[in-house]
């Protein structure tokens, strides 16, 4: 949260309440936007969305939150995604757990440890069949 707050350009990052209830997204590379939807982000506008999560496909709106200022993000790149999304909006667009990549931090002692119990975590995921580490509704 720490560098996005750090990126802005335009807007303020709402409270994760209102970002739900406002049905509203951050949008954090507005250059990788404006070219993927041909559209130029302004906060407070709105933007509709095709969804498709699989089995069929929906418009879904949303307004936008917050801008952030790509010159800021610097080498955080990777870090940071063209949009960004509460956790219950994705949840609203598919039933499927759409999370892909855990960010896990500890202190340079722990480092180990926490290495050592996230592989566990995975083998036993694997042991079950289950193709997913933090768990799904697949048989795999």
């Amino acid at each position: 949260m720490e560098l996005i707050q750090s990126c802005i350009s335009d807007g303020k990052i709402p409270d994760y309440k209102k970002l739900v209830l406002h049905n509203q997204l951050i949008i954090c590379r507005p250059s990788d936007f404006r070219e993927t939807f041909g559209i130029q982000p302004e906060v407070g506008a709105s933007v509709i969305l095709k969804v498709f999560d699989g089995k069929h496909s929906d418009n879904m709106q949303f307004e936008i939150a917050t801008i952030l200022d790509e010159n800021k993000i610097g080498n955080n790149g990777d870090k940071i995604d063209m949009l960004l999304l509460s956790v219950d909006s994705m949840k609203k667009i598919s039933d499927s757990n759409l999370t892909y990549q855990y960010v896990i931090r500890v202190e340079n002692d722990f480092e180990q440890q926490a290495e050592k119990e996230i592989e566990q975590i995975l083998a036993e995921k694997s042991a079950f069949g289950c193709c997913h580490p933090f768990g799904c509704d697949c048989s795999k």
